[in-house]
């Protein structure tokens, strides 16, 4: 003849059995959830997927442990990337890309440095066109400041003299970017020049 105490502590057994499948078949939504976000933006920050999952950070960031534990992402400080080998697969090279419409990047880059004065604080995202623009920059437009993610850019704009700024994060080999959620997450910070810079 079973007691009281024996029969609830079965049952509440029996409810922390059901409620443990419960959270398992949440977290597996979770991780389909995370991972098509990742495949829609190639890189995604907690807070982004916090706010789209409805979720809080820790559940997130043991999400994101347990995904990269079994190799379906590669979590970064503040976020997560595909896989190196997805991530990568199908980007041409920037020296490929160099050779692509050239007379039109160099159309796009004039137009686009005659617009850039001694004040002004630009964001230039990696690339060849953007390249070409930093390639036509001149006069005034070199005492602007720059924030790139792209090491040839950040290369060249160090080279002509200008202030330049660079994010952390992963870089990205065929394309000389860096990229990642810490590269997001800093340029998605209010930028502050520091009062002892050039």
């Amino acid at each position: 003849m079973q007691t009281t105490k024996t029969r609830q502590y079965r049952a509440e057994t029996v409810r922390r059995e059901k409620e443990r499948r419960k959270n398992t078949m949440l977290a597996e939504e979770r991780f389909a959830l995370i991972l098509e976000q990742l495949n829609e933006k190639r890189t995604v920050t907690v807070q982004q997927l916090c706010e789209a999952l409805h979720t809080s950070e820790s559940t997130i960031r043991r999400d994101l442990t347990e995904l990269d534990r079994q190799g379906r992402l590669t979590k970064v400080h503040g976020g997560a990337t595909l896989p190196d080998s997805r991530f990568l697969a199908d980007e041409p090279t920037m020296e490929a890309k160099e050779t692509l419409a050239v007379a039109e990047k160099r159309s796009i880059a004039a137009v686009a440095a005659a617009l850039i004065t001694a004040e002004d604080f630009v964001f230039i995202d990696a690339g060849t066109t953007t390249l070409e623009l930093v390639r036509a920059l001149t006069g005034a437009a070199l005492k602007a400041t720059y924030v790139t993610n792209g090491v040839a850019h950040a290369r060249l704009l160090a080279q002509k003299g200008c202030r330049v700024y660079l994010p952390g994060g992963l870089l990205r080999p065929q394309t000389e970017a860096i990229v990642g959620a810490p590269a997001v997450s800093s340029i998605q910070q209010p930028f502050r020049i520091p009062e002892d810079s050039p």
